[in-house]
């Protein structure tokens, strides 16, 4: 659900800022409390040593950097990728950080222009039961019928196999074009 401002309610499981949907692009804004945060971890290198080795939070995912925003790429902007892996990444997206599904297709597909290795983790695993959640609950369209036809526009599933002793299944998906 997004409001008319935009904003996804409960869009991020921090008090530090929130996510909003502008013109189809989500956005991460940090609250003015936050700022000094913020400005310590961009100052001390770790915040660019976590975007070069592509150790990031892609719910807030590095914008292009330096002079006239030319020295370093975005992190959409390094891609597309060949094949991307998003292994027991699907929940903490969609489900600690309230990104719907349909989103986080959109922005894999649009990063990815050829295959896509995705594990989905229903909502009866023991990692997703730890994940810190708040405010209005997003999550009963989350299931593997769900995840299945959001993806669906955007990538054909070739393959899908149930993880052994899981209630996880992986998917192997082809980009469209």
């Amino acid at each position: 659900m997004v409001t008319s401002s935009g904003k996804i309610p409960s869009s991020f499981r921090d008090p530090s800022g929130l996510i909003f949907n502008r013109h189809n692009t989500l956005y991460r804004k940090t609250n003015h409390s936050y700022r000094e945060s913020c400005d310590v971890l961009m100052s001390s290198g770790l915040y660019l040593l976590l975007v070069d080795k592509l150790l990031l939070d892609l719910t807030s995912p590095s914008p292009a950097i330096g002079w006239g925003n030319a020295e370093r790429d975005s992190l959409a902007g390094r891609g597309p990728a060949d094949c991307m892996m998003a292994l027991a990444l699907i929940h903490h997206i969609a489900i600690g950080n309230s990104v719907p599904l349909k989103i986080v297709a959109s922005f894999m597909h649009s990063i990815t222009h050829d295959h896509l290795i995705i594990e989905f983790v229903p909502k009866s695993d023991s990692q997703i039961k730890r994940l810190p959640v708040g405010g209005e609950n997003i999550f009963d369209s989350y299931d593997q019928e769900h995840f299945e036809k959001v993806f669906s526009p955007d990538f054909e599933i070739r393959n899908k196999v149930k993880i052994r002793q899981t209630e996880r299944t992986m998917y192997l998906m082809k980009a469209r074009s």
